[in-house]
């Protein structure tokens, strides 16, 4: 079931546990059930993500990257290495190519992006002939991967807006894209609360997310979700942490309330192919 007009009260909250499922069995490293937790039978949300509503979002400005995104922008460009080629998947606003051109990293830059308005709203702004380095192109939804292949895939909080029963496909064709010794970088907020962050709109009674989020991670999710792609994490980078006592009282007062926190941590994680490894494949913690 995909249209969010179908989705009952029942398969949202049968939604909720099986995510819940999931970040279990990651953290019980019990990847046989795990893998069982991806069958396009098994309750999930729908697909709230459309190039209509991002087109929308492209058309009212490039905001100011707030801390925790600069932060999470900035430890992604330190993965970066010299002569680095980087595919970009779901570039959306675009906030990594201001911190490459500002650090001047000599690498081969392509984004793509469903959303034609992100797409020309990022080439007008990029469009002087000295960022030769920088490319952005427009694909379909579900449309064919760029052939490549590239050194670095980044996936920077995408994968929160994919239905858990085609993420490991995406992340297996993913992986078919990097030259040997390539990685995957990923960003994806941690510990969200989905149920208070989706419901019925107001408008239409649609089950909504404002910002499209159908998935829930821990590190340990992203890790074994990895794992049952053929990839192995090699680094797990936690960002985005403010332990200033202002925000442990905001995060007991929203936690209280049973409100989503102000400012959920970030992951960052580097993948490579397990092809490329002399062992076994195995779930790091």
């Amino acid at each position: 079931m995909e249209n969010p007009q179908d989705f009952s009260y029942a398969d949202l909250r049968n939604a909720f546990e099986t995510e819940d499922a999931r970040k279990r069995a990651a953290a019980d490293g019990n990847m046989v059930e795990l893998r069982s937790l991806y069958d396009p039978c098994t309750p999930e949300l729908p697909d709230m993500n459309s190039p209509k509503k991002w087109d929308f979002f492209s058309q009212r400005g490039f905001d100011i990257p707030d801390r925790a995104t600069k932060e999470r922008v900035e430890t992604v460009c330190s993965l970066l290495a010299p002569g680095d080629s980087a595919l970009d998947y779901g570039c959306g606003y675009g906030y990594i190519v201001e911190e490459i051109l500002a650090r001047k990293l000599p690498v081969q830059y392509l984004g793509v992006d469903f959303s034609r308005g992100f797409v020309e709203r990022l080439k007008q702004m990029y469009s002087t002939s000295d960022r030769l380095n920088v490319a952005f192109e427009w694909q379909s939804q579900g449309g064919r991967l760029p052939p490549g292949p590239f050194s670095v895939v980044m996936l920077l909080e995408v994968l929160e807006h994919m239905r858990p029963s085609v993420v490991v496909t995406f992340l297996k064709q993913i992986s078919t894209l990097l030259v040997a010794g390539g990685r995957v970088i990923v960003t994806v907020p941690l510990h969200e609360d989905l149920s208070s962050m989706t419901g019925p709109c107001s408008h239409c009674g649609a089950i909504s997310n404002v910002n499209g989020h159908v998935r829930s991670y821990t590190p340990e999710l992203v890790r074994c979700e990895a794992a049952l792609a053929g990839l192995k994490t090699d680094r797990t980078i936690l960002v985005g942490q403010d332990r200033s006592r202002r925000h442990r009282l905001i995060r007991f007062v929203r936690a209280a309330l049973h409100r989503p926190r102000g400012r959920p941590t970030n992951g960052v994680f580097v993948l490579s192919s397990v092809k490329d490894a002399n062992t076994p494949l195995q779930v790091t913690k």
